[in-house]
């Protein structure tokens, strides 16, 4: 019967300790481009994602699209305005290999024809430092687009970085 108590008992316990690990997190990119995480949801950010820990798991990757499907050929007016906001623009992105967002950023780009050095903080030693030299948080994709600073990915602070509507 001791048994019997003392194993109900760890199970009740056991229960009780793992409610907590399941709870929500909230992420968020602010207008300043900075990617948050939190147990509560933000008060004023319109596109907050839920993310349920204990069954989160990364998304599988997009499949590889050429680039004749991904981004339709432009028009001629459509060209020239796209070469204008192109020239002059100068910009740098710190990526991984495995990050999801670096990807959407990477596609951002190319979806915009928009050309960009990009580097890889695993695969190059030099590039982690000048990340941080540039002030990097060590935080996947870091860009600096006409010398604002970016941390994470948003469309919409890519987009006034690069001068686009």
């Amino acid at each position: 019967m001791k048994k019997i108590l003392t194993a109900t008992f760890m199970l009740i316990a056991i229960h009780f300790a793992a409610v907590p690990a399941i709870a929500d997190m909230y992420k968020w990119v602010d207008q300043n481009g900075v990617m948050h995480f939190s147990d509560t949801p933000p008060k004023s950010e319109p596109n907050v994602e839920t993310l349920e820990t204990s069954t989160y798991k990364e998304p599988p990757p997009k499949p590889a699209a050429t680039d004749a499907e991904a981004v339709p050929a432009p028009t001629p007016e459509e060209k020239v305005k796209k070469e204008s906001v192109n020239s002059g623009n100068k910009v740098e992105i710190f990526t991984t290999s495995w990050c999801r967002y670096c990807k959407d950023a990477l596609a951002f780009l190319r979806a915009n024809r928009i050309d960009y050095q990009q580097y890889d903080i695993e695969k190059d030693r030099q590039a982690a430092e000048r990340m941080r030299s540039l002030g990097g948080r060590g935080g996947v994709p870091f860009a600096v687009i006409n010398g604002n600073k970016l941390y994470g990915f948003s469309e919409q602070s890519y987009k006034r970085a690069l001068g686009l509507r």
